[in-house]
């Protein structure tokens, strides 16, 4: 039916005339309660926002000279992160003449990632950031 008689059906009816799709060859449209329309599709958006699962970046900062059982702690706490399904940033961190020797720093950050792979998968490669080396992991995806 055309426009005007929709809306004068509509005003007959004391509901509004709602235009729900254009894109076909014929624009669909609907005589409802403009009111209850939206109060329903904010519902079904907020009940869609809820079944969402958020995944977080927690980090785990590195040292280059760190010992071998502080870098086991350290892959504990990251293997406890990738195992509630979140993304774990790998952060080393230089201090002052650090910086002159950087290969040791990414033969640390190559230790964490080795002693990780069975169960991340690496997302982005060490790479240097100011004075951090920084390298991304996830959950490897069944």
């Amino acid at each position: 039916m055309s426009k005007t008689e929709a809306l004068k059906k509509a005003d007959e009816y004391e509901l509004d005339l709602v235009l729900i799709s254009d894109k076909g060859e014929v624009a669909v449209a609907k005589i409802i309660d403009y009111g209850k329309f939206k109060y329903e599709r904010k519902k079904k958006e907020s009940e869609a926002k809820k079944n969402q699962k958020q995944v977080e970046t927690k980090e785990v900062r590195l040292r280059p000279n760190i010992g071998q059982h502080d870098l086991d702690v350290k892959i504990r706490a990251a293997i406890g992160f990738i195992e509630k399904g979140n993304r774990v940033k790998v952060s080393l961190s230089y201090r002052g003449r650090e910086m002159a020797n950087k290969d040791v720093g990414f033969e640390t950050i190559k230790k964490f990632l080795d002693a990780m792979e069975d169960i991340a998968q690496i997302d982005k490669q060490p790479k240097m950031n100011g004075r951090f080396l920084d390298a991304y992991i996830s959950p490897i995806k069944n």
